[in-house]
């Protein structure tokens, strides 16, 4: 393998707690065709402590988050390297002194902890899991939550791939690496991308159904702007009525009242107390004329003859 970028991804415990995501009978939500919410980030990615250390789960969180601030907030709010560590060292016994226990990390686990206490300032406020077989629902998470955040048995291939710039595809009988984690953040009709050791990377759909088992929508409430509304110009209710339709449970994000900048009145038209009369305009303009003519008789004297 590659030494420049770690794998990590523990396979998910059943026996963790979760919620489901699923679509309540009745409930229509028709993706987008295409939805793009990772290009735009100016970045650096960064590699998030990946390229030495087994901790994708916390990188893919921090990548996540970056995109979100992006979007939603319009912030490039990159994590760094060492909020990656501490939330890997807390989610999985990592001892960033020693060394020890560098072996990868649970997503569900991840998640628990990037809602509790956060990366690099980055809380979500809810999170599901939906089945990886679901590419509906997954393309609806996307396109109105921002993002998936996903883990899948990563081959040598996609390894090697990457190095080459090249899309994941499916490469026959390429052994399994380990495991990853990514979040993905756009897709086609074709394809799906992630963001991972510091770059965008783009993956056919049959890479996506072959290796991709844990698929989970994290819900951050950086996602609604200051304006009230989502990227996508969602309103808070539309927002929490979707989270309703997929969970069947109350939406988490909060009512925001937007600012109300107060019109800009022109000031009254004050009529003067003692408005001048007809009169005092022809006294006025009598007074201007005899000026006029006495500075008129003083630059031409009159010339007497003898």
């Amino acid at each position: 393998m590659t030494m420049n970028y770690r794998l990590g991804r523990q396979p998910d415990d059943p026996r963790k707690p979760r919620v489901e995501l699923r679509r309540l009978p009745g409930a229509k939500l028709t993706p987008p065709a295409a939805k793009d919410w990772q290009s735009a980030v100016p970045g650096p990615w960064g590699m998030l402590a990946n390229d030495r250390l087994g901790c994708c789960v916390a990188s893919a969180a921090g990548h996540a988050a970056q995109a979100v601030n992006w979007y939603g907030q319009n912030e490039n709010l990159g994590v760094t390297d060492a909020d990656t560590i501490t939330m890997y060292s807390a989610i999985s016994g990592y001892n960033p002194t020693t060394g020890a226990n560098d072996n990868g990390a649970l997503l569900s686990d991840g998640l628990a902890y990037w809602q509790k206490s956060g990366i690099g300032g980055n809380k979500i406020a809810a999170y599901a899991q939906l089945k990886a077989t679901d590419l509906t629902l997954i393309r609806n998470c996307i396109a109105v939550f921002g993002l998936v955040y996903t883990g899948f048995n990563c081959p040598q291939s996609a390894l090697d791939q990457f190095d080459k710039g090249q899309p994941w595809t499916v490469v026959s009988r390429s052994r399994i690496a380990g495991g990853h984690c990514v979040p993905i953040g756009a897709y086609t009709a074709t394809t799906f991308e992630a963001v991972t050791w510091g770059a965008r990377q783009s993956m056919s759909v049959d890479f996506f159904q072959r290796y991709f088992d844990e698929i989970w929508v994290p819900i951050d409430l950086d996602w609604m702007r200051s304006a009230g509304t989502s990227p996508d110009g969602l309103d808070t209710n539309t927002l929490n009525a979707d989270y309703m339709a997929l969970t069947g449970s109350p939406g988490p994000f909060i009512q925001v009242v937007p600012p109300v900048t107060p019109p800009v009145v022109d000031p009254p038209v004050v009529p003067p107390v003692n408005p001048p009369s007809n009169d005092a305009a022809v006294a006025l303009l009598t007074s201007i004329e005899s000026q006029i003519n006495a500075l008129f008789s003083a630059q031409n004297p009159p010339h007497h003859g003898h």
